[in-house]
């Protein structure tokens, strides 16, 4: 999630600012995918199904029967619509919250650099960094703060999905 820069990357301390922000998102990713993005493809399966034949009506099983493989696929590509629409939407909240990250590393990074004279002592680069470091710490904390939004933005875009793949 850190893009590299060269004050924040110098030190250890950079990919352990990332670690929970990398956490909330792997969880709130496996809870929605247990809680949403599962039930969307079972749904997606039995629509595909249906568009084989395999399906206890029996028109539309005769109907499926006689369509053109075009037709198969197209009805195929339609039931699993849902379930790419939910997964790109994943990758937007995703890329956002990583957006929100790298934005605030290049300031923090940028505003070190800045406070830097032409030719710093060790001394002045090591408050440098130190102050990119908390810099940085602010940036991954606001943007964990965005996970619980991203999630509930999920949780009702899967609703709407789910419902209107149920009809």
């Amino acid at each position: 999630l850190s893009e590299t820069c060269e004050l924040l990357c110098q030190s250890t301390m950079s990919s352990a600012l990332a670690r929970p922000l990398e956490s909330a998102l792997s969880t709130m990713l496996e809870q929605i995918h247990k809680d949403h993005e599962r039930p969307l493809a079972i749904n997606a399966l039995h629509c595909q199904l249906a568009c084989l034949g395999q399906t206890d009506n029996p028109q539309a099983a005769k109907d499926a029967a006689n369509a053109s493989r075009q037709q198969v696929e197209q009805c195929m590509a339609k039931c699993n619509a849902a379930v790419e629409a939910f997964r790109q939407a994943q990758q937007q909240e995703v890329a956002q919250i990583q957006t929100v990250v790298q934005r605030g590393i290049a300031q923090c990074t940028d505003t070190a650099r800045q406070s830097l004279p032409a030719s710093p002592s060790e001394r002045q680069v090591n408050r440098a960094q130190q102050n990119a470091e908390a810099c940085a710490k602010k940036s991954f904390a606001t943007a964990e703060a965005l996970v619980p939004k991203a999630e509930q933005r999920l949780r009702e875009h899967a609703k709407k999905l789910m419902q209107a793949t149920s009809r």
